[in-house]
């Protein structure tokens, strides 16, 4: 009724904050939960003010340097006769091995999963270029981008695209001869794409156009604004 949070020391510690920095308010310690989580766990709180029953919740707290850790909790509000809500008490408990492992499981399993339909379609697919398409789309989906591209190295040490996504296509705006859709062929290994087969690692970047390997884009080429390259072997 007071809007009072008395916190254990460990439970202070759980959020990043040092000995007597809690607020001690429920604004403060709404202020601490991920932004994204906010109003999943107020709903809880309000769901156990409403029944007075057990409730359990998850959350991420951030902690002052900017460091996310995963919180569950277990509480109760306590009423009087005529079920005003008098005080909740309640445990936390810092999950977030568990939910780094859990993550860990469910991005293996993800992964896996598209290496298996990448198998299938090899089975099944009847040119290199509807192969490299599925490739593409299960890495975009993998990543979460819109646009991707397939290309391999050819004896001459250049580069030529097997497959670009359909939205790729879409968003270019480059010439083509009689308007015809032509997968580019025969470009040299440089740029930041070109970094990723000379270093043989995966590359990202979300400033493209500051990067020291930056080589700029044709005219009528889809806005570059990020970038994510992996070398395939």
């Amino acid at each position: 009724q007071t809007g009072v949070n008395t916190w254990g020391p460990k439970l202070v510690g759980m959020f990043g904050l040092e000995p007597g920095a809690f607020a001690r308010t429920q604004s403060g310690w709404e202020s601490l939960i991920h932004p994204d989580d906010r109003a999943g766990a107020l709903e809880r709180v309000k769901e156990a003010i409403e029944t007075g029953a057990p409730t359990e919740g998850e959350w991420r707290a951030i902690w002052p340097d900017g460091s996310v850790r995963w919180l569950a909790g277990r509480w109760q509000v306590f009423k009087d006769a005529d079920g005003t809500p008098l005080r909740v008490t309640g445990v936390n408990l810092d999950i977030t091995e568990r939910k780094q492992a859990e993550e860990r499981i469910r991005h293996h399993n993800t992964v896996l999963d598209a290496i298996n339909r990448v198998f299938r379609e090899a089975l099944i697919s009847e040119t290199e270029e509807a192969l490299g398409r599925r490739c593409v789309a299960v890495a975009e989906e993998l990543t979460g981008s819109e646009i991707g591209f397939i290309g391999e190295t050819n004896a001459d040490g250049r580069l030529s695209v097997i497959a670009i996504s359909d939205l790729g296509w879409e968003a270019c705006r480059m010439e083509k001869p009689a308007g015809q859709k032509k997968l580019p062929v025969h470009f040299p290994i440089h740029g930041i794409y070109g970094r990723v087969i000379l270093d043989g690692q995966g590359f990202f970047t979300n400033d493209p156009g500051s990067h020291a390997d930056r080589v700029g884009t044709p005219e009528g080429h889809p806005l570059l604004t990020a970038f994510l390259g992996v070398p395939l072997r």
